[in-house]
């Protein structure tokens, strides 16, 4: 069996941790952004015969699908470790790979930037996607600031039990109880621009984003804008003409 946490320095490698190099584990989480920035789109539903929420990732182009708990729910009674290895070879059957080279292959490409793309340091991102300040958190993401001693996060993220699971939301101002309006973690970054503060820590949802060209335009980033040879890839063409928007799974579920 192979391991679920991989040292990572840019990219994915199986090599022993050296000072500087952050790890990363692959989760749930990280593999439906995988999977959604290469061209699928995931729904969700409740399961009645087990009481779970279930998401379907399928891609369009050739009906690969592969079904998983939602990533954001902690269900009581799952093994997350053994449900993210079963995903993983179901999504390394779609690529032909062998398990562990698709665990490499996402850890490496899950944040990657779509073709063409380049951060202009605008902050609008975080600014308009209501998620960014008000949205649910992957429990991996949780564990590792509990890992690494990040009280300062963690004390805007509030946990939520519910009989058969849990889930994490942020941020969530500790005085209020209630949401931020905007992301706390957005400054002004020294050499002009805006930028996150907790950028080595930030969660799995921000590192990924934007999943592809068309989600990042229609909330005016202008990180294509300066890449007029960039062609936007069939897939979302496609997606955009079926659906007008891409699926994303942060948004609650049922």
């Amino acid at each position: 069996m192979y391991p679920l946490t991989i040292a990572t320095a840019g990219v994915a490698s199986a090599k022993p941790v050296c000072a500087g190099v952050r790890i990363m584990r692959l989760s749930l989480s990280v593999l439906e952004k995988f999977l959604l920035k290469s061209g699928f789109e995931v729904t969700n539903h409740c399961d009645a015969a087990s009481g779970l929420v279930l998401c379907t990732a399928r891609r369009e182009a050739d009906q690969a699908f592969v079904t998983y708990p939602h990533p954001l729910y902690e269900f009581r009674g799952l093994d997350r470790d053994q449900c993210t290895l079963r995903m993983a070879g179901d999504v390394a059957a779609i690529w032909g790979l062998t398990p562990e080279a698709l665990a490499l292959k996402a850890l490496a490409e899950f944040d990657m930037p779509p073709q063409g793309f380049a951060c202009t340091r605008c902050g609008r991102c975080c600014q308009r996607l209501g998620d960014a300040a008000r949205g649910r958190i992957a429990p991996e993401q949780v564990r590792e600031w509990e890992a690494a001693g990040l009280t300062r996060i963690l004390r805007l993220v509030r946990r939520v039990d519910r009989p058969a699971y849990v889930f994490y939301e942020a941020w969530v101002n500790p005085r209020t109880g209630r949401y931020f309006k905007r992301c706390p973690w957005l400054a002004r970054l020294p050499g002009g621009g805006r930028g996150c503060s907790i950028h080595e820590h930030k969660p799995l949802k921000c590192r990924a984003y934007p999943y592809d060209s068309e989600g990042a335009q229609r909330q005016g980033c202008p990180g294509f804008d300066h890449a007029p040879e960039f062609e936007v890839p069939e897939f979302e063409k496609k997606r955009v003409r079926a659906k007008g928007r891409p699926a994303l799974p942060e948004q609650d579920a049922p």
